[in-house]
C-alpha cells in the first residue's frame, strides 16, 4: 500500500478505498497505463508468487472513480490452463459453464507468439462473465471429482 503513494497521482487510490479492501494490506499490484487513443488492446498475462498454489487467482475486483461497491458490472473472459479441473470457489460464480478446448492448445495457437506463456500439451479453459455479480476477486480451486 505504501509503494501507491510514490505513484502519478493518476494511479494512486484513495484512503477510503483502502479502507474498503482491508484484506489487500500486503497484495502486489501492478499498473498499467494503455496508450491514449488506442483502440486495439491486447490481452494482458502476468504471473505472480502465490499464497496457495493449489489456487488459480484472478484479480477482478473493481474500482471506479474512488469506490468500490457491492456489485460490479462484470464484462471479462477468464483464460487458464491447469493440469487438474478447476472451478470457482463461491457462488455465483461456481454455477458459471466452464468451456475447455478439445485439443492440446498447440494444435491452436502458435506457440513461438506464445512466448512460452502456454503449456503445448494442455487445453485451454475459459469462463465469460458478463452483467452484475458480486464485486470481488475470482479464485478458482481443484474441483472434487469425487463428489458425484
Amino acid at each position: 500500500q505504501a509503494d501507491f503513494a510514490q505513484l502519478d497521482s493518476r494511479f494512486r487510490l484513495p484512503e477510503v478505498v483502502w479502507g474498503a479492501l482491508p484484506h489487500y494490506h500486503d497484495y502486489g499490484f501492478a499498473v498499467f497505463k494503455l496508450k491514449a487513443g488506442a483502440r486495439n488492446v491486447h490481452p494482458i498475462a502476468f504471473t505472480f508468487p502465490t499464497r496457495d498454489s493449489t489456487t488459480l487467482f484472478f484479480p477482478t475486483t473493481h474500482i471506479h472513480h474512488g469506490e468500490v461497491t457491492a456489485k460490479a458490472e462484470f464484462d471479462h473472459v477468464l483464460y487458464w490452463q491447469a493440469a487438474v479441473p478447476m472451478s470457482p470457489d463461491s457462488a455465483p460464480f461456481n454455477y458459471w459453464r466452464i468451456e475447455v478446448s478439445e485439443r492440446p492448445i498447440a494444435r491452436h495457437v502458435d506457440l513461438d507468439r506464445a512466448a512460452g506463456v502456454l503449456v503445448p500439451n494442455l487445453s485451454l479453459r475459459r469462463i465469460s462473465i458478463y452483467g452484475p455479480y458480486p464485486n470481488q476477486d475470482i479464485v478458482l480451486i481443484p474441483q472434487n471429482l469425487d463428489e458425484s
